[in-house]
């Protein structure tokens, strides 16, 4: 049964002039967004390419007629469209048929040529299908092509000669939504090869519900994203919208991101992580649903498309301070202005609209343009590598500038260029995206005496006689440390850690929550299933704020009733109510999704994983709440951090963290540090899977000589 998310979004028909005036962007016609549609200079059809890259597929027959002008009937009315997509080790072409199109397909061609098709001999097919052989010219209704049986497809040329052939497979997507991505200039191969994300590439979206119900569609840009990910084959990419949108039922938003969970097998993590932080109050959390995307036709496999972190056109609601910068400064270009703005891995960048940037244009009595005066960097902090950290020159501040600031713990801040360090972090200024000196100094100075407070010993700041509770929106912490715990984040307080000021306030709040593909057993620093099920993360590694933040008795409390009465009904609704159905919604895609990836996995296993683990940890977290005093705390210090297992008095572990009992270092653990075989006491005892636990204990990792 195919699902269907219950809403529609009625768009204003733009046409491409008035796209223009928006903003104040050239842009000839819009048929150069749609590279399938091929024209001539006067906007007159033209056949499509000779070969296999001329063959297309769509949803409804061809309007087009060759030679004569193509009707401008604007984006979101223009027909869907994929490509075959070749499996490079194998040799076999794939046609991954979007759910939209599964009974009715056409065929896009070179007039000249014809598709010859003949079904290669199988005797293993059952299905009532007939078998498929004959011939088919551009804008013919192809017949019900059954799904992985192998069709020869033949191209020949205007003399019945033929020209290519190719062994082609059909597979259809089947319960998610297909949403299509057309660049203007017909390729991502700019945008893939540049791994400082700096290029984009225009293009239009249009996003239809499996059963071809339009949902979405508007203009854009495309560029890469994140880090890890980025590196290999399945991108990740962040889309900025003309205009704000409502896609699939998510709130209005400007700025979206393709997630790929390339890491994730499962391909649901990042899903429950989001929806559990939504449902337990964390402001700000980005929504997200899954698509299968199409990249000018070819087919991508299963992504998350999530609302972004942004104040200008995402989901973070706070002052937007670069925006009063502006405006406080008529006469100071900025970077938007020059061209020159960056996209971080988050995408918090904070690009004026034209209308934001007519709003503040300077200009004499009679509307003419003044000339602008450069917005120049400044240095504000030099690390030990010589890395800068920057604000800008500009010359007048706005009246209020206690907010609103969009901070991220990184430990890849060198990357960026606005950023300053604290005796514990260094983070990045994700808003406003060039911020003046006395912004950078006053939220550097703010968020450090705040750290100051925290790590003192009686929770005081010396210097300003303020508590760290004076600093803190503790409600939020709490929240955002049962999420990091509770999923096992493997990035916690490393990477896209998230904390924000608003304008007039002076506590700093925790969130939104960001990046959950390395989560609940998936790490970085290896595959630790059995131990994550019973680990107090925070509490016994990850010594930074978090976990100080855990050593106060009223923060302890409130993180236990709030599990207990909150977040426990939460997870535990998710494994009753919505865990298995959306496994069976998500099958059939996810499987397309290791086939176009060369991910040879068991959708079972990887999902059957994380439930177990689900269920596992919910049922931990309420004993442990309920009776700490019941548990004993086994400590494991392992090279890249402490990692706790807590049993019952009495009780075993049952395994070891080790990779004959499936708890798996990763290849760069192993390199760095050595095969763990065993785990001694500083007697040197070993711990045994079967050994009765009667106290607190701690162990070091034996390594293979």
């Amino acid at each position: 049964m195919k699902k269907k998310y219950n809403h529609a979004v009625p768009l204003l028909l733009l046409g491409a002039l008035s796209i223009i005036f928006i903003l104040g962007a050239r842009i000839e016609s819009h048929h150069e967004y749609y590279p399938h549609w091929q024209l001539d200079p006067e906007g007159r059809a033209e056949d499509y390419p000779a070969g296999f890259e001329g063959l297309t597929f769509s949803g409804r027959a061809d309007e087009r007629i060759i030679g004569n002008p193509v009707p401008d009937k604007g984006h979101e009315n223009e027909e869907a469209w994929f490509r075959l997509t070749e499996d490079k080790d194998s040799g076999t072409w794939y046609a991954y048929v979007p759910a939209e199109m599964d009974d009715h397909l056409y065929l896009r061609m070179n007039s000249a040529e014809t598709l010859s098709v003949e079904e290669a001999p199988d005797d293993s097919r059952n299905d009532s299908k007939k078998k498929i052989s004959g011939s088919f010219r551009s804008g013919d209704r192809l017949p019900a092509f059954a799904e992985n049986v192998h069709y020869t497809f033949t191209i020949l040329d205007a003399d019945g000669n033929s020209a290519d052939s190719q062994d082609v497979v059909f597979l259809y997507t089947q319960n998610i939504p297909s949403m299509y991505i057309e660049t203007a200039s017909g390729s991502m191969e700019a945008v893939n090869d540049d791994r400082h994300h700096e290029t984009s590439e225009d293009a239009v979206y249009r996003i239809y519900q499996t059963d071809g119900t339009p949902d979405s569609s508007g203009t854009c840009s495309i560029k890469g994203r994140g880090n890890s990910t980025w590196s290999q084959k399945k991108k990740p990419y962040n889309l900025n919208m003309e205009t704000e949108n409502e896609l699939l039922g998510m709130s209005s938003c400007r700025k979206f991101a393709l997630i790929a969970n390339f890491w994730d097998s499962s391909q649901v993590r990042q899903y429950y992580a989001f929806l559990a932080a939504e449902r337990l109050g964390l402001a700000y959390t980005p929504q997200t649903r899954f698509v299968n995307l199409y990249i000018n036709g070819r087919y991508q496999a299963l992504y998350l498309l999530n609302q972004r972190l942004n104040v200008s056109g995402g989901t973070v609601k706070i002052n937007n301070l670069q925006k009063a910068n502006r405006k406080a400064n008529p006469e100071q270009a900025d970077a938007d202005d020059l061209g020159e703005t960056a996209d971080s891995g988050t995408g918090s960048t904070e690009g004026a609209s034209a209308a934001d940037k007519s709003d503040s244009s300077p200009s004499t009595a009679d509307g003419a343009a003044l000339p602008r005066k450069t917005l120049k960097s400044i240095v504000m902090e030099t690390d030990e590598d010589g890395h800068e950290a920057l604000a800008y020159d500009w010359e007048n501040d706005p009246e209020d500038i206690s907010g609103g600031y969009l901070l991220e713990m990184d430990e890849r801040y060198s990357k960026n260029d606005v950023w300053f360090s604290t005796d514990t972090h260094h983070i990045d200024i994700q808003s406003p995206s060039q911020p003046s000196v006395s912004e950078y100094q006053y939220i550097a100075d703010y968020v450090r005496e705040a750290e100051k407070a925290l790590f003192a010993d009686d929770w005081t700041n010396p210097d300003t006689g303020l508590t760290c509770f004076d600093y803190f929106d503790m409600d939020s912490w709490a929240r955002m440390y049962l999420i990091q715990d509770f999923f096992v984040q493997s990035d916690d307080e490393f990477y896209s850690f998230f904390f924000y000021k608003k304008a007039g306030d002076p506590l700093l709040y925790c969130g939104p929550v960001w990046d959950f593909d390395l989560c609940l057993g998936n790490m970085n620093c290896g595959d630790y299933y059995k131990t994550s099920a019973r680990t107090l993360w925070l509490r016994d590694g990850r010594k930074r704020w978090l976990h100080r933040m855990g050593q106060d008795p009223d923060f302890a409390a409130l993180v236990s009733k709030i599990y207990l009465e909150e977040l426990e009904p939460v997870i535990r609704n998710i494994l009753k109510n919505e865990y298995d159905q959306n496994r069976d919604l998500l099958e059939v895609d996810t499987k397309l999704h290791y086939l176009r990836w060369h991910k040879d996995l068991d959708y079972d296993e990887r999902t059957g994983l994380v439930k177990t683990l689900l269920e596992e940890r919910v049922q931990f977290l309420h004993d442990y709440y309920s009776d700490p005093d019941s548990f004993h705390r086994l400590l494991f210090h392992f090279a890249w951090d402490d990692f706790s297992y807590y049993v019952r008095d009495g009780e075993s572990m049952g395994f070891l963290p080790t990779w004959d009992y499936g708890e798996k270092q990763s290849s760069p653990q192993r390199e760095a540090n050595g095969f763990i075989t065993g785990w001694s006491d500083p007697a040197g005892n070993l711990l045994q899977p079967d050994e009765p636990i009667y106290e607190d204990r701690e162990f070091d990792p034996v390594y293979i000589p």
